[in-house]
C-alpha cells in the first residue's frame, strides 16, 4: 500500500494520482479507451482495500478497474449495466478485500458486481429517481470497533 498517494477525478477523462509529499507532481494517470470527441469524464475514483487498484466511474460510459501497471487506455475489468448520464455518480468497493463493486444509477437502482467476473450479482431499487453517492463501511475499522465493545 502506498500510503502517501491520493487519486483525483473530475472534469477530465483521466484519474490522476499524486503523492502528498510532492502534490504538484503527477505520479500516474488512468483513463478508459479514448473515443473521438469524447465528453467522458471521471466522476469518482477510489482505491481498493490494499491500494493496489483504482476504480473509476465515467459519465456517458461505465465503470473501469485499473491496477498500478495499466497503461493509458488499458484496464483490468469493466463493469456494465448502470446509467451515469444525468448526475455525478459515485462508485465503491464492498467487502473486506474488495470482492464486490457497488454503484448507484440514473434509473434509481443500486448495483453490485462481483469484482473478478464483472457479473451483476444483485440490484436493488434504492430511489424513485437516481442514486448518486454511496459509502461502504470500512471493514477493518468496523472489525476493530466491534472487538473493542
Amino acid at each position: 500500500m502506498r500510503t502517501t498517494e491520493f487519486c483525483v477525478s473530475g472534469r477530465h477523462e483521466q484519474i490522476r494520482v499524486y503523492d502528498q509529499r510532492k502534490p504538484n507532481v503527477l505520479v500516474n494517470f488512468y483513463q478508459p479507451p479514448t473515443r473521438p470527441k469524447s465528453s467522458v469524464h471521471a466522476t469518482c475514483a477510489v482505491y481498493n482495500w490494499d491500494g493496489s487498484e483504482i476504480l473509476g466511474t465515467y459519465t456517458d460510459d461505465t465503470i473501469y478497474l485499473f491496477d498500478q501497471n495499466c497503461e493509458p487506455g488499458q484496464y483490468i475489468h469493466k463493469y456494465r449495466g448502470h446509467r451515469n448520464m444525468a448526475t455525478i455518480k459515485g462508485v465503491n468497493f464492498f467487502g473486506p478485500k474488495s470482492e464486490f463493486i457497488v454503484s448507484g444509477s440514473d434509473c434509481g437502482n443500486l448495483y453490485f458486481w462481483e469484482s473478478n467476473t464483472e457479473a451483476i450479482v444483485q440490484w436493488v431499487l434504492a430511489d424513485d429517481k437516481r442514486v448518486c453517492f454511496l459509502q461502504t463501511v470500512l471493514y477493518q475499522k468496523f472489525q476493530k470497533r466491534q472487538s473493542s465493545m
